[in-house]
């Protein structure tokens, strides 16, 4: 730590909320294109959870454009080249992803946390300052001068402005409602929940209900890319 910064007050030119995909990516972009950014993550470690993340082949075409692709495979992944729809428990169409998408991408399966890992340590390689353990408590976004984040990070009360403050803080984001955003929610249609399974056959032993569906997906690293 600089004594600029143990003076608890620095200026940015983006402090970003929230140190997940969105807001470490962003950061990494920005901090490559030579700007000074600040990200402001709550865990001190990302938390294993009952969580994975898919990445369909456009999400896997945009990872390869903003030059993430190899670090979530050498995170460990799942390639799924293969989408595959079922009735009444039975395959009734597959879809070769790695032949019939724009860019020959399959789908990529991948640990909530392992993502988390290595796209926040690509931030860091990029020169972004990353503060893990923060906790953000206020913003000042006034009409006419820089908006200013108030935080604590190890014990102290910090404040920090830039010219521009990005919420990625999740859905529940406490920067949107400071800054005055409104939400406009639709109807809910769909809800989701997910677990994890051990084993094998026991989907296949399973029944699902009418009205409802299984998107199942392997953690393991077992499968090439396409």
């Amino acid at each position: 730590m600089t004594n600029r910064e143990s003076m608890g007050s620095m200026s940015y030119d983006a402090v970003i909320v929230g140190g997940g995909l969105g807001g470490s990516v962003l950061a990494e972009q920005l901090a490559r294109a030579g700007h000074r950014v600040l990200v402001l993550e709550r865990e001190a470690q990302f938390k294993d959870r009952v969580r994975g993340e898919n990445f369909m082949s456009w999400g896997v075409a945009a990872a390869r454009r903003l030059g993430i692709y190899d670090d979530l495979v050498n995170a460990g992944r799942h390639v799924a080249p293969n989408w595959i729809l079922y009735l009444m428990g039975q395959p009734t169409r597959v879809r070769d992803l790695c032949a019939t998408t724009p860019g020959g991408d399959p789908m990529l399966n991948i640990s909530h946390r392992r993502m988390q890992e290595a796209m926040i340590a690509r931030a860091v390689a990029a020169g972004a300052i990353v503060r893990r353990g923060a906790t953000t408590l206020a913003l000042d976004a006034a009409a006419g001068r820089a908006p200013v984040v108030t935080y604590d990070v190890d014990g102290e009360r910090r404040t920090a402005s830039a010219r521009i403050v990005v919420g990625a803080d999740g859905r529940a984001s406490n920067v949107r409602t400071w800054a005055g955003f409104d939400v406009v929610r639709s109807p809910e249609m769909l809800r989701v929940s997910g677990m994890l399974i051990e084993g094998r056959g026991i989907l296949s032993r399973g029944r699902i209900r009418g009205g409802s569906s299984i998107m199942a997906r392997r953690r393991a690293v077992d499968r090439p890319a396409c």
